[in-house]
């Protein structure tokens, strides 16, 4: 195994567990007005939408909110080195018989490292609505950065396993 094999292996092998315990966190927070819990909330947009969350959640449940915060601000070193790994590796197996395939996973593993400080803004701006109160502006950076987020997290694992895929049908070059 590579070098950067072994540091896919054993980054995501840390982000798998740390999402694990993020899972157990955010369970108590599902409810009928944040069905995905923090998901839900890192989603709200608007203050309104995001003071209802916070209301529907009791005093334990606003607890799990901020450790589960807290606990993202280890996950948000982990998950964008894992993506970003998996989408360097399987462009690196694909680089001689597709080129451009190639440079837009390179490209792309260079944008993904963007989701921690998109994570650390939406963590910061969720953490004032829990402490201070939901405001339409700490509503709108929450969502609008989780929203950039996701969208890089799905462009880096959409690559990752597409390239894969292609690259089981493709001789390896690596």
């Amino acid at each position: 195994m590579t070098r950067r094999g072994l540091a896919f292996a054993g980054v995501t092998t840390a982000t798998l567990a740390v999402w694990l315990l993020l899972s157990v966190a955010n369970a108590p927070l599902r409810t009928a007005v944040a069905p995905l819990g923090i998901i839900s909330f890192e989603l709200a947009g608007s203050a309104a939408r995001a003071a209802e969350m916070v209301a529907s959640w009791g005093p334990r449940q606003r607890e799990a909110a901020s450790f589960s915060l807290g606990l993202d601000f280890l996950f948000l070193f982990l998950y964008p080195i894992s993506i970003s790994l998996a989408v360097r590796i399987t462009a690196d197996r694909v680089a001689a018989a597709r080129p451009a395939w190639f440079r837009l996973g390179r490209s792309l593993s260079l944008m993904v490292p963007a989701c921690v400080a998109l994570d650390a803004i939406e963590n910061v701006a969720l953490w004032r609505i829990l402490q201070l109160g939901a405001t339409e502006t700490t509503a709108l950076v929450a969502a609008g950065a989780a929203t950039i987020k996701f969208g890089l997290v799905a462009a880096g694992i959409g690559y990752a396993v597409l390239t894969w895929l292609i690259g089981r049908a493709t001789p390896s070059t690596v």
